[in-house]
């Protein structure tokens, strides 16, 4: 069905645009580029260990409630916003280099943390350091890999970057199915333990890296008028629908899936703890084979029109992981592995369209605060959805749960395409004529 949906018409290049096309020997070809990639999948490897089961270790393992776990959660998205708004000016005052390696720092303390926390508080101080260090790291990190190469390369190394991120998570979470136990919560705190320790792997190779200076080609008269705010960010409604539109469609994939999937599946479909890895590790590594073939394919489409595509995929996900509990144990782990792999095509799709709209819009002197909402739309995500699960998951209404996402993702759908129209050509991904 995927494949047969790319040959459709509303999927082909424009005829009457030029696209280039830019393969991976291209990215690879930048020295910077090629460090940071390998560097990030060491520390995505250590960060697969403890993929899905930020809820399970404090339910099962610190024993509190799916509603407390999820409170924590929120905690922590709520503190990424607050702390996203610093970082985008942070990054645009003083370059995303020294801001990424006191981010790196700040994840890895927090992370090893995190694997000692016993009650409410010590896990919400936790989840305030986690929140830190994610909203220091990710615009960062994308504000950095912006800069490594020009507009019509950032696609293609934003999905290589995804590609690789999901390689490391992938092999990280088959060693945690084989490692995690309930009843030994001392695997959970070793997992978390190497998790922190990857980050300095990713620190090291951060510290060698030389980041190209991004020229504001303005007056110095624009300058003055325009120092640089989230005023000037939001003053475009195109921008603001844009960014609402992202919002719902975060909150319904990612949000969701970190909310209350693992608690779901464990829960509701009542498969084991042991089954999160492999169920993660076929998301992971479906990304991994999918990921260049889509990314080829991607080049010359609209962005707006492949996100809605993504929406849909989504959507069957969440309709599969809704079958799985009505069904025998063997045929709802078998639902449940098929709507990760579903969710997988939709990455591959999603990951390298998001940050190259954000960086495609956004002037150089305001190219920090553009990648740091993205983070924030992430968090608001994290905020918004454990709010909807931890509710449902602890009431009769638990197997409604994944419906209610489906309809929230067709409603981004339709927002998107409210959208298109009010995006340029090679903002929405077809280079100019």
């Amino acid at each position: 069905m995927f494949g047969v949906g790319w040959r459709k018409s509303p999927f082909r290049p424009d005829r009457s645009a030029v696209t280039e096309v830019i393969t991976t020997r291209a990215i690879f070809a930048v020295p910077m580029a090629r460090r940071y990639l390998l560097g990030s999948c060491l520390s995505w490897l250590g960060n697969g260990l403890v993929m899905g089961l930020f809820v399970i270790y404090l339910h099962s393992v610190r024993h509190f409630s799916y509603t407390q776990a999820d409170l924590v959660l929120s905690l922590q998205a709520m503190f990424s916003l607050i702390f996203g708004f610093l970082s985008g000016h942070f990054i645009d005052r003083f370059g995303p280099k020294p801001i990424l390696l006191i981010g790196i720092l700040v994840t890895s303390i927090a992370t090893i943390g995190f694997g000692h926390v016993g009650s409410v508080v010590s896990a919400s101080i936790a989840a305030i350091g986690l929140a830190l260090g994610g909203a220091l790291t990710w615009p960062s990190g994308s504000t950095m890999l912006a800069r490594f190469v020009p507009e019509s390369h950032r696609q293609q190394l934003f999905g290589l970057n995804f590609f690789f991120l999901n390689l490391g998570l992938g092999l990280g979470t088959l060693v945690s199915a084989s490692v995690v136990s309930e009843s030994s919560p001392s695997t959970f705190e070793l997992l978390y333990l190497v998790d922190g320790l990857s980050f300095l792997l990713f620190f090291a190779v951060v510290w060698t890296l030389k980041v190209p200076v991004e020229i504001d080609h303005r007056s110095a008269a624009e300058q003055a008028e325009k120092p640089g705010s989230y005023r000037e960010v939001f003053a475009e409604r195109r921008i603001r629908r844009l960014l609402f539109a992202v919002l719902l469609l975060f909150t319904a994939s990612y949000g969701s899936l970190e909310a209350g999937f693992s608690a779901f599946v464990h829960g509701v479909g009542h498969q084991s703890v042991r089954a999160i890895g492999p169920i993660f590790a076929a998301n992971t590594f479906a990304i991994v084979v999918g990921q260049l073939l889509v990314l080829r394919r991607m080049q010359g489409k609209r962005r707006t029109m492949l996100m809605q595509v993504v929406a849909l995929l989504w959507a069957l996900c969440w309709l599969l992981v809704a079958l799985g509990p009505g069904l025998t144990r063997p045929l709802g782990l078998v639902c449940f592995l098929a709507g990760s792999v579903v969710f997988a095509l939709g990455e591959t799709i999603w990951s390298p369209i998001v940050p190259s709209i954000m960086n495609a819009v956004a002037p150089p002197h305001l190219r920090g605060r553009f990648n740091a909402l993205s983070t924030m739309l992430f968090g608001s995500s994290a905020l918004i959805a454990p709010l909807i699960a931890g509710p449902m998951l602890d009431s009769r209404f638990a197997r409604v749960w994944p419906l209610v996402l489906v309809i929230v993702l067709v409603v981004g759908a339709l927002l998107i395409g409210g959208v298109r129209h009010q995006l340029t050509s090679s903002e929405d991904g077809i280079s100019s004529p």
